[in-house]
């Protein structure tokens, strides 16, 4: 959890109280805590999943089997981990499970009248417009221009983060998407991208919005990006400028007259999502093709027969994110697979609704652990092992979930597929790379921070 305590006195007090908690509750997982019990009252199993959501989840499904329930700072939640239970919470057919979202979330991204049902799907089709078919097409020079500058980038780095490196490349994709003014090499955009790092953080931070806590210096730093884009709002609505971005999307919805702040909110979000997605999976592509050499191997192999397309057809209408690069994606998926970018869907019951027998009650809090499905032998022998064959055929159906479920599907999946090909692609063909320092021969799991995550040198390729 983030703090950020400051303040002597009473903050001192919470804090000790906090890390009393905190060490009691370790103790307890340490000499193990009884079946379907909480470590602790108020803070439950908070600390066990903070520590890695994903093998709690597993860990949990195994002991207590499926569904089964977790406590997080005293709520109670309902963890569903088949396909058959994910597809009936999230599917198109039941509008009985709302988002789910805690508090602390809603607040920091910002709820408004577009977060209401049945005015989603005007902010879905203005995003897959943007981010599918022609509006992709339109994108594809921008991405290949950018993942070749940003991998040349790298040479003059003795040492690459990719974590951090990986974050500016897919969040300067996104505004590109997004919100076309701002200038890719410009301080706004730093300023936007660590922002939304910070308010990512903050989600798993208290929710205490005073002076001297975590939860506080985000909500200030919220607010000073709502206060851009509202001048944004005004410009553009004052001046009709229509730019080719989702921005002017947002914009000429007719359906639903929303207020600025309104747009405010959804920008918020979608910058959010731009930068916490591909950010944190695109770094483990390049680790995994790293500690697989037979697997790079055919990976360099494919993307040097398309080199030449790269060169011929500049305009790249060719490209198609799930056939241009056939064993780069399955690479990808294996990835995926293996390291979800989500963990789990939060969802909330809106009346009582039963499913086979069990009753999901009004207004409890469901989540379906779609990385449970993937980790399922059932469905994926030897699921632990990094195997990208397994998807030379298509995953049964509703058991391959990286991406969402339903009418919450990712919008920008095709827009992750695409900026990490053409990353993997220039990366892959000019350079040779090293796992670097202490974390030679040891998976990192990467994490945003300037010593950490996956460090790699970089070696400039003989031109064959």
């Amino acid at each position: 959890m983030a703090l950020g305590m400051s303040w002597p006195g009473s903050w001192m007090m919470a804090a000790l109280v906090i890390l009393v908690t905190v060490c009691i509750a370790i103790r307890n997982q340490a000499r193990g805590s009884p079946k379907g019990m909480a470590s602790l009252p108020l803070i439950g199993d908070i600390v066990q999943f903070l520590r890695g959501p994903r093998e709690f989840l597993l860990d949990r499904l195994a002991r207590d089997g499926d569904p089964f329930y977790v406590s997080l700072l005293g709520q109670k939640i309902t963890v569903v981990n088949s396909p058959e239970a994910i597809k009936f919470v999230l599917s198109t057919a039941h509008s009985s499970f709302p988002g789910g979202y805690t508090k602390s979330f809603k607040q920091l991204l910002g709820e408004g009248r577009f977060a209401k049902p049945g005015i989603h799907p005007y902010n879905r089709k203005a995003v897959l417009t943007a981010l599918t078919g022609d509006g992709l097409l339109n994108l594809l020079p921008f991405i290949n221009s950018l993942a070749e500058k940003t991998v040349k980038s790298w040479e003059k780095q003795p040492v690459v983060n990719t974590v951090e490196e990986v974050s500016k490349y897919v969040f300067k994709v996104a505004m590109h998407a997004l919100w076309r003014d701002v200038d890719p090499d410009s301080e706004d955009m730093e300023l936007y991208r660590n922002g939304m790092a910070l308010l990512f953080d903050a989600t798993r931070a208290l929710r205490i919005n005073l002076p001297g806590f975590y939860f506080h210096k985000a909500m200030k730093t919220r607010a000073m990006i709502v206060s851009r884009i509202q001048e944004a709002v005004s410009y553009r609505r004052a001046t009709g400028v229509e730019v080719d971005d989702i921005f002017n999307a947002l914009l000429s919805i007719k359906e639903v007259e929303y207020t600025d702040y309104d747009i405010c909110c959804i920008m918020i979000s979608l910058m959010f999502a731009g930068s916490v997605t591909t950010a944190s999976s695109l770094p483990f592509v390049l680790k995994y093709l790293h500690d697989f050499p037979d697997v790079r191997q055919r990976v360099q192999e494919e993307q040097e027969s398309i080199r030449q397309k790269m060169v011929e057809d500049k305009s790249l209408m060719w490209f198609k994110p799930k056939s241009s690069m056939p064993y780069t994606l399955q690479v990808i998926n294996e990835v995926l697979r293996l390291e979800s970018i989500v963990t789990f869907v939060p969802r909330q019951a809106n009346k009582d609704v039963d499913f086979n027998g069990f009753v999901f009650r009004k207004g409890s809090l469901v989540w379906a652990s779609t990385a449970s499905v993937q980790y399922n032998p059932d469905y994926f022998p030897s699921p632990r092992e990094f195997n990208p064959s397994r998807f030379e055929e298509k995953p049964k159906p509703n058991t391959f979930m990286v991406f969402g479920q339903g009418p919450h599907l990712c919008p920008g999946s095709e827009l992750s597929i695409t900026e990490s090909m053409f990353l993997i692609h220039h990366l892959i063909t000019n350079y040779s790379w090293e796992r670097y320092g202490p974390d030679q021969g040891v998976d990192v799991i990467p994490v945003r921070k300037p010593a950490g995550g996956f460090l790699v040198t970089l070696a400039k390729r003989p031109v064959s």
